[in-house]
C-alpha cells in the first residue's frame, strides 16, 4: 500500500525534532513519526509530507527530502514565507502546500492509495486531494478547536483578541469540513469520540454514532522506552550526567537523596505546571519526602527575571505566577525548573534514571488529548499519576495501571502523589503492571497493525467514491483574501453567540434562517433546497440574502443567490424611461421580470445541470452572465417581490417593514433598483406602495412579526431599522 501522510505544521525530522521544546512540536509529532516508521517496517510505502522552513535555532528543516527508512520518505514542501510559521497562521498557505504535494507525485510519476491526515490544517489538504484524486481519507484530529475554544474562556467581549491568538475562525470550519469528508476518523478513546466530537460546533458535520469512527489509542516505541537493564547505554549515561548537573544547581545537598516528582510538558497553561506547583506547595509532607522536577520547553529558572527576555507575553504571565508561588512558599532548593531534554539523546534515559531511583511521573494537564508521554513513562517502569480529564483515564484503564487525579484540585494532585510515594507496594505494583500493560496494549507494533488494518478496510470499500453532497471548505480556505477572512470571523462570532449588536443584526437573522434551512435539509433529504425571500422594497432582502448565502457557504453548505431584478426584461435605464413616459398605471409588474427563465434555471440546477444566468449592474446600466454548476449545490436562494410565482420553492420568507419608514428612507436615498430622477421618485414610490399592498392582499402571509414556520412553510420577518438603515 502506498500512503500519502500529511502533517503540515511543526518540526518533523528523523532525529533532532525539538519534541516539547516548541509549542507546535509535541506528542503529535512523536505519533506521526512513529506511525510512518512502523508502517514502513510493515512493508508499506509512506510519503510523509510536511512544510519546509528555515529555523535559526533548529537546523535541517529546509531539506526537501529525508529518507527515514527504505520505505519512508519525509518530504518537505515550501509554501508561504521561508521561516517557521506557527499552526495558527498557516491557513493561507494550505492551497499552495497541497499543490506542492500534487506536483511531487506528478514529477515522480507515481500515485497513492490512501490519504492519512493529522490535525485540522492537514485535514484541509486531505479534503482537496480527495476531491481531486478520489482516494479514501483517514483523519486523526489529535486535538479539537471546539474543546480549546471551550477552555479559552471566549466571550463576546474578548472574541477578537482570543480568536486572533488561536485562529478559531479557520480551525473550526476546517475541522467541520474535514470530519465531513473523511472516510474514517481515528480517535484515542471513547471519551474523545463522544465528549469531544459530540460538541455542538460539529453538529451537521459529523455524527458521533457514525461508523466512520475507529478507536485506536496512541502507541509507544518500546524499542526506545524500557526499564533499566544490563549495561547502561550512551543515552543513559548522557541523561544521568544531565540530571545530576541540574540537581546540583537547583536542589539543596541535603535533599539530593530524595526521590523526585517528574513532569515533562510544554510551557502552556493547559499543561497545568502552576497547578502542580501549587499542589506541592500546599502539602508539607509531600515537600518532606520528595523534590519537584519540571522539564518544559524554553523554561529556565523563573526566579531570575533575566531569563524572561524574548518570551511571549502569556508565558511571562505564567512564569510570574509560578515565581510568586515558589518565593511565597520558600520552595527554592526543593524544586527544579529546567529546559526540555533532547528527545532522542536524553529523554529515554531520563525516564530510566527516574524509574531506577524510585521517582514518579505526573501529568497534571487540564485536559489530555493523547497522553504519549504517560505511555512512555509506563513503558519505562515509572509509576504515573495522571489527569482524569481526557484520554489518559482510559489509557491507564480507569486507574488500574496509574493513579488518577483531578487537575483542578491541588489537594487531589497532592494526595495522588502521596499515595504512590509513601507506599512501596503500590509503587512496585504500578511500575510492574503499568510496564506490562503498555507493552501488551500500546506497543507501536500493536497500534500500527490496527491502523494498517483500518487502511486496508477503507481502501477496499466499494463506496469510497466521493458523495455528491459534502460540506465544502469556507471560501477563505479555498481562496484567501482579507474580505473572505473578515466574513469568516463575522460568521464565527454569530455561530458562537447567535446575538447581534448594532449593524450585526442582519448576521443574526441570516444565522437564524441558516439554522432553519439546514434543519429542513436534514429532515427532507432534498437537495438543492429552494428558499424564496419576498417582501417590500428596502426591507433588507438583499442584505440578508447575501449574508445568508455567505453563512451557508462558510458552514459548508454550498449555495447560490439569485436576485429577481437580474431577470428584468429591460435594463434599468430603459425601464425608468418607460415608467416616466407611461405613468404609474400598469407600469410595474411581473411582466417586466422574466420569471419563466428564472424558473427554468432553478429547475435545471435542481437536476444538477449547469446554467448561465444574468447579473445586472444598475449603476453601469449593463448586463453580464455567470456560470453556475448544479453539482454539488445545497441551497438556491431567490430574492424578489414576485417569489410567490416561483414553481419549485421549498420555503418562503416575507420581509415586512412599516411603509412610512420606507418612504422616509427613500426620500433620503434614491432607489438603488430604479434610479429615477426628480418628480419620478414620488410616482415610483406610490407605484411600489400599490404593488406591495396588492401583493399582501393576494398572498397568504401570516400576520405576525416573529420569525416562525407555519404549516405552509411561510415566514414573516419584521426587518429592524435604525436611523433609516437596516441594522
Amino acid at each position: 500500500m502506498h500512503i500519502c501522510m500529511i502533517n503540515i505544521h511543526g518540526h518533523l525530522k528523523k532525529e533532532g525534532s525539538p519534541i516539547g521544546g516548541h509549542p507546535d512540536t509535541g506528542g503529535q509529532i512523536v505519533y506521526v513519526l512513529n506511525l510512518a516508521y512502523y508502517l514502513g517496517e510493515m512493508g508499506h510505502k509512506v510519503d510523509l509530507f510536511t512544510r519546509a522552513f528555515k529555523d535559526d535555532k533548529f537546523h535541517g528543516f529546509d531539506v526537501k527530502l529525508e529518507k527515514m527508512s527504505s520505505n519512508v520518505n519525509l518530504i518537505r514542501i515550501p509554501c508561504g514565507p521561508s521561516g517557521f510559521v506557527q499552526k495558527e497562521d498557516i491557513w493561507p498557505y494550505i492551497s499552495e502546500f497541497t499543490a506542492g504535494i500534487e506536483e511531487y507525485y506528478k514529477k515522480n510519476k507515481s500515485g497513492f492509495d490512501v490519504i492519512n491526515t493529522h490535525y485540522a490544517d492537514s485535514g484541509m489538504c486531505g479534503v482537496i486531494l480527495k476531491a481531486r484524486f478520489n482516494k479514501p481519507l483517514i483523519h486523526c484530529g489529535h486535538s479539537l478547536g471546539a474543546l480549546k475554544l471551550q477552555n479559552a474562556g471566549i466571550t463576546q467581549g474578548n472574541f477578537l483578541s482570543v480568536n486572533k491568538k488561536y485562529s478559531f475562525h479557520t480551525r473550526l470550519f476546517a475541522e467541520r469540513t474535514t470530519l465531513n469528508w473523511a472516510d474514517s476518523v481515528v480517535v484515542s478513546t471513547e471519551e474523545e469520540r463522544y465528549q469531544q466530537y459530540g460538541l455542538n460546533l460539529y453538529e451537521g458535520a459529523i455524527d458521533v454514532e457514525d461508523t466512520k469512527f475507529f478507536i485506536i489509542p496512541p502507541g509507544v516505541n518500546t524499542k526506545v522506552f524500557y526499564p533499566t537493564s544490563g549495561k547502561p547505554t550512551n543515552v543513559d549515561k548522557t541523561a544521568e550526567k544531565t540530571i545530576e548537573t541540574i540537581m546540583e544547581d537547583g536542589i539543596d545537598p541535603s535533599r539530593r537523596g530524595l526521590p523526585s516528582i517528574l513532569m515533562v510538558g510544554r510551557l502552556d497553561p493547559r499543561r497545568n505546571i502552576l497547578g502542580l506547583i501549587e499542589a506541592y506547595a500546599s502539602n508539607k509532607h509531600l515537600q518532606e519526602i520528595a523534590n519537584l522536577f519540571i522539564s518544559s520547553g524554553g523554561l529556565l529558572d523563573p526566579t531570575f527575571i533575566k531569563n524572561w527576555e524574548g518570551m511571549q507575553t502569556n508565558y511571562k504571565t505564567l512564569l510570574k505566577d509560578i515565581r510568586k508561588v515558589i518565593v511565597r512558599n520558600n520552595l527554592q532548593g526543593k524544586i527544579v525548573l529546567t529546559d526540555i531534554f533532547d528527545y532522542d539523546k536524553e529523554f529515554p534515559g531520563v525516564l530510566r534514571y527516574a524509574s531506577k531511583n524510585n521517582w514518579v511521573y505526573v501529568n497534571p494537564a487540564l485536559h489530555e488529548n493523547r497522553g504519549i508521554a504517560v505511555l512512555e513513562a509506563m513503558a519505562s517502569g515509572l509509576p504515573v499519576i495522571t489527569t482524569a480529564t481526557g484520554c489518559t483515564a482510559e489509557l491507564v484503564n480507569q486507574g488500574s495501571y496509574g493513579c488518577l487525579v483531578d487537575p483542578t484540585d491541588p489537594r487531589s494532585i497532592a494526595d495522588g502523589l502521596l499515595t504512590v510515594l509513601t507506599d512501596e507496594t503500590e509503587w512496585d505494583r504500578l511500575s510492574r503492571k503499568g510496564r506490562e500493560f503498555a507493552n501488551k496494549t500500546y506497543s507501536w507494533t500493536v497500534i500500527a497493525a490496527k491502523i494498517e488494518k483500518l487502511f486496508k478496510e477503507v481502501s477496499a470499500r466499494k463506496d469510497t467514491k466521493k458523495p455528491k453532497y459534502l460540506l465544502l471548505p469556507p471560501r477563505y480556505l479555498r481562496k484567501p483574501s482579507d474580505k473572505s477572512e473578515k466574513d469568516l470571523i463575522d460568521d464565527l462570532r454569530t455561530f458562537l453567540f447567535n446575538v447581534a449588536e448594532g449593524r450585526r443584526q442582519a448576521s443574526k437573522v441570516a444565522r437564524d434562517l441558516a439554522d432553519i434551512i439546514i434543519d429542513e435539509l436534514n429532515y427532507r433529504k432534498k437537495k438543492p433546497f429552494v428558499f424564496a425571500m419576498a417582501g417590500q422594497t428596502g426591507a433588507g432582502k438583499t442584505t440578508i440574502a447575501n449574508k445568508l448565502s455567505r453563512t451557508l457557504n462558510n458552514l459548508g453548505y454550498e449555495s447560490v443567490f439569485f436576485k429577481m431584478e437580474d431577470y428584468m426584461v429591460d435594463l434599468p435605464k430603459d425601464l425608468v424611461d418607460k415608467r416616466v413616459k407611461n405613468g404609474p398605471k400598469n407600469s410595474v409588474g411581473a411582466n417586466e421580470i422574466d420569471i419563466a427563465a428564472l424558473n427554468d434555471h432553478i429547475k435545471a440546477l435542481i437536476n444538477g445541470e449547469t446554467v448561465v444566468s444574468p447579473i445586472i449592474n444598475v449603476k453601469a446600466n449593463s448586463r453580464k452572465m455567470r456560470t453556475i454548476k448544479g453539482k454539488p449545490l445545497y441551497v438556491i436562494i431567490i430574492e424578489g417581490v414576485y417569489c410567490d410565482r416561483l414553481k419549485n420553492r421549498d420555503l418562503s420568507v416575507y420581509f415586512d417593514i412599516d411603509f412610512s419608514q420606507l418612504r422616509n428612507q427613500r426620500s433620503k436615498k434614491e432607489d438603488v433598483f430604479l434610479y429615477p430622477k426628480g418628480d419620478a421618485i414620488r410616482t415610483l414610490l406610490e407605484d411600489i406602495s400599490r404593488i406591495e399592498h396588492d401583493y399582501l392582499i393576494n398572498t397568504d402571509i401570516p400576520s405576525t412579526s416573529e420569525l416562525k414556520i407555519n404549516g405552509k412553510y411561510e415566514i414573516l420577518l419584521r426587518t429592524p431599522f435604525k436611523d433609516g438603515a437596516i441594522v
